[in-house]
């Protein structure tokens, strides 16, 4: 039986062949239950494709649920770490000296001009390319984001879905995707929309969850990139990833992992996943000594990957 059968809202969920190879045959690798909108008796299939390898949520959320998750409760969640961010906007100073890292990797690729950030969010990437000398363009598909990314910071971004904006082509130097790829329903569609609009040699920069990190593999079904499949509907290891790129026109120039700047509270609330009593313990500390969490951190727990892939030439 079908989750959306068996809560009768099968309306709700559609059924996928692997975004990678086209292929429908798959193995299950675990069952998740949920809570996505308000489907409390939820729960989600994780399965790899015997063909190429890919791992993806079969049967997952329609389009249009999907795209209702990134309300303005997913930008100022009470529970951040199984969906969305307990405050973005709180966290923009770190999500800023996070994003100036990048750049600077990014312009060891490409001289500047226009930059475009596919799932833009507040914004906060293209707030910091655009002082540091880059065109910006942002792309996203909540309403209550990218009005903050127009109105609050004045930057040019367009709400909808990439291939609804229309780009022309060869028209930017950079585009980046920065945590999105797993949450796009045509992650190979938007890669060949991504390389339609990049100029020849242009680069695109993505980061996403690996599963194949040894993060992943010893935390099993605990691990943090499982937690949220409602939203999280592809998972990919450094060999899809390669493949998704190179059936999209690119030529892979770099692989590694990336990491981020947080503060202690950031830490504590991930802990909450692995150990209770962890967790616990450094958010008391906090709590008694505050200045604590002034304090800021780069981790990097190898567990996100971040790729690097240039346009090849016709």
């Amino acid at each position: 039986m079908q989750i959306g059968e068996e809560l009768g809202i099968a309306k709700l969920y559609e059924r996928i062949n692997c975004n990678l190879c086209g292929r429908d045959d798959t193995e299950l690798l675990l069952n998740i239950r949920g809570l996505p909108l308000s489907l409390e008796k939820a729960s989600f299939n994780i399965v790899r494709c015997k063909n190429c390898g890919l791992v993806y949520v079969n049967p997952r959320l329609s389009g249009s649920e999907l795209t209702r998750l990134y309300d303005e409760d997913y930008y100022s969640s009470d529970d951040s770490v199984f969906c969305g961010y307990e405050s973005y906007v709180g966290e923009k100073d770190n999500f800023r000296k996070s994003f100036r890292m990048r750049l600077k990797t990014i312009k060891q690729f490409s001289k500047k001009g226009r930059i475009l950030d596919v799932g833009c969010a507040y914004g906060f990437f293209l707030e910091v390319a655009e002082e540091e000398g880059w065109e910006g363009y942002g792309v996203e598909i909540s309403e209550y984001a990218a009005r903050y990314a127009k109105e609050e910071l004045g930057l040019k971004v367009s709400l909808g879905e990439l291939k609804e904006v229309r780009y022309p082509s060869e028209y930017f130097e950079v585009v980046t995707l920065w945590d999105v790829i797993e949450h796009l329903p045509d992650p190979l569609g938007e890669l060949k929309e991504i390389n339609r609009i990049l100029r020849k040699g242009g680069i695109v920069a993505l980061s996403t969850p690996a599963i194949d990190s040894l993060f992943a593999k010893l935390s099993g079904k605990r691990w943090i990139g499982f937690q949220c499949p409602w939203e999280h509907i592809y998972y990919f290891s450094r060999s899809t990833i390669s493949k998704l790129l190179e059936k999209a026109g690119f030529e892979v120039v770099r692989i590694g992992t990336i990491g981020r700047i947080c503060d202690l509270r950031y830490i504590a609330d991930r802990f909450k996943l692995y150990s209770s009593f962890i967790s616990r313990q450094l958010e008391a500390m906090i709590d008694k000594f505050p200045y604590l969490n002034n304090f800021k951190f780069y981790i990097d727990p190898h567990h996100t990957m971040v790729a690097y892939a240039r346009k090849l030439d016709e």
